[in-house]
């Protein structure tokens, strides 16, 4: 949540990255680009304590981010996030997606321990829902993003030595 990643760059006695690290810091902008360019889906709402999320039918995400407009400080300090699935019956069965949040700020970003997929015959929104905050919520961002990599694989760099 807010964090600024440090990352121990090597620059030579000319004040120059060597090539090869070159190549690998590349790679890491580019997989941030691939990852969180562009959401499944997201939207943004001002002093709404409950937003929704229409889940496109057969699309798959395994991460999370909301983002608050921290300008008026940060209002947000506890949240749910749920998938509501419309098609059983009258009863709306909720699936708890992330661990109850406390705060938001600047950025918060779930990462879920599986990739969710939704149904292709199913009706599904996703809910985030702010239980409480110490002035109206302003939500600068809720989206869902797609796995960065392909299920059952992790990223890897290619490796300097």
């Amino acid at each position: 949540r807010g964090m600024v990643m440090e990352l121990a760059f090597s620059i030579n006695r000319d004040g120059l990255v060597d090539p090869k690290h070159e190549v690998v810091y590349k790679e890491l902008g580019q997989w941030v680009r691939d990852c969180y360019g562009s959401p499944v889906v997201s939207r943004s709402s001002q002093h709404q304590n409950r937003l929704e999320l229409d889940l496109p039918k057969g699309s798959k995400f395994d991460r999370i981010m909301l983002q608050e407009d921290i300008v008026l400080g940060q209002r947000i300090r506890e949240y749910n996030i749920y998938v509501v699935d419309h098609s059983e019956g009258d009863g709306r069965l909720r699936q708890l997606l992330a661990q109850p949040g406390q705060a938001v700020g600047r950025k918060r970003i779930h990462l879920l321990p599986f990739v969710y997929h939704v149904d292709k015959d199913k009706d599904q929104t996703m809910v985030l829902e702010i239980t409480k905050s110490v002035a109206p919520p302003q939500i600068k961002h809720f989206g869902i993003y797609a796995p960065c990599y392909p299920e059952n694989e992790t990223w890897s760099m290619t490796q300097v030595s």
